[in-house]
């Protein structure tokens, strides 16, 4: 007998012994066929609030190791948990032209950020991962601080609108010490203070690869920058920092003011949404600051200092100053030239 019809001597067998399990598998073969031509050619795949479950995100996740135009797949807030992520990184093993994964806002406890950070240990083909809105804590950070000292591929990490503390900000920061492959990690949104700035801070000094790093939102305040500001001085790779909404005071902001400007690689800072309050000479000092080689400016920043004339009942020509160097920024014009001028 040929081996053909040997094959479809089994396949009967297997369909009259166990007639559900043959349907299943068939089913799934379908449905991984339909998925396929769906997403053939495409670059990015967006899932997200599909209510994909363990089962479907096994089925998508076959059909993109079979489409390797995609490079960019979006889960946000789904219904998976630790089975369908098993199917999702074998296929992350095995087809690498995945680089953006996000899994943001599916709940994922300790054993499904274990599993991601292991993969990421082992098969480093992902460049952006995002795990925004989780919940995750102080064991999940780390794990993903493990992670990051052995990960060499990873670009961008977003840990945004989590809960992670002191203690787990200390484990991300002790990794950046050795990491030299992330370049942008937002951290916005979480619940670390002051303390957890100090090894952060340490890290910065060390550190020679992150580019942008978001810590809007938490509770550094006037200490937690203050503990920032001398990594301000000696860090030369960071070009984008987002400080606001942290409760910093107007001691805090001097004391990374004063950093910035000997920092020559920031070109984006953001205090925004804070409690500081300048007088005249800051003003100035500030917005030439702001005027110096800047590419892009962060019109936030100018605003709040605005504001905090207004709010100290300044004369109006202070503001109309600040204003002046605003428009100045927005015509790339020269701010200092603008103040001679009155």
């Amino acid at each position: 007998m040929s081996k053909r019809k040997l094959c479809h001597l089994f396949a009967l067998l297997l369909m009259l012994s166990f007639p559900s399990l043959t349907m299943n598998l068939w089913k799934h073969e379908q449905l991984v066929n339909e998925y396929t031509k769906k997403i053939n050619g495409r670059i990015k795949v967006d899932l997200s609030r599909k209510g994909i479950t363990d089962e479907y995100l096994g089925v998508w996740a076959e059909a993109i190791s079979r489409s390797p135009s995609v490079t960019s797949l979006n889960l946000y807030g789904n219904s998976f948990g630790l089975a369908g992520l098993g199917a999702l990184f074998q296929t992350i093993s095995i087809g690498s032209h995945l680089t953006k994964l996000s899994l943001s806002g599916n709940d994922l406890g300790y054993p499904e950020v274990l599993a991601i950070t292991k993969i990421l240990s082992e098969n480093p083909s992902l460049a952006k991962l995002d795990l925004s809105k989780n919940r995750l804590k102080s064991d999940e950070a780390r794990a993903i601080g493990k992670m990051l000292t052995i990960n060499s591929r990873l670009q961008a990490l977003f840990l945004c609108n989590n809960e992670i503390d002191d203690e787990g900000i200390t484990a991300i920061a002790q990794a950046l010490k050795q990491n030299r492959s992330l370049t942008q990690l937002e951290l916005d949104r979480n619940k670390f203070t002051d303390k957890g700035m100090v090894i952060l801070a340490e890290a910065l000094m060390d550190n020679r690869s992150l580019v942008e790093l978001d810590l809007n939102g938490n509770a550094i305040g006037s200490t937690g920058a203050k503990i920032l500001a001398p990594a301000l001085l000696a860090n030369e790779t960071l070009t984008n920092l987002n400080l606001a909404d942290n409760g910093i005071k107007r001691d805090g902001c001097l004391a990374l003011c004063h950093a910035l400007k000997t920092n020559a690689s920031l070109i984006s800072f953001n205090v925004y949404c804070n409690k500081s309050g300048f007088a005249f000479e800051e003003i100035v000092s500030l917005a030439t600051y702001f005027n110096r080689s800047w590419k892009a400016i962060l019109c936030p920043q100018l605003i709040e200092i605005a504001k905090s004339c207004v709010c100290q009942e300044l004369p109006g020509e202070l503001c109309e100053l600040l204003f002046k160097a605003y428009a100045a920024v927005i015509r790339q014009t020269s701010v200092t030239s603008l103040m001679e001028k009155g």
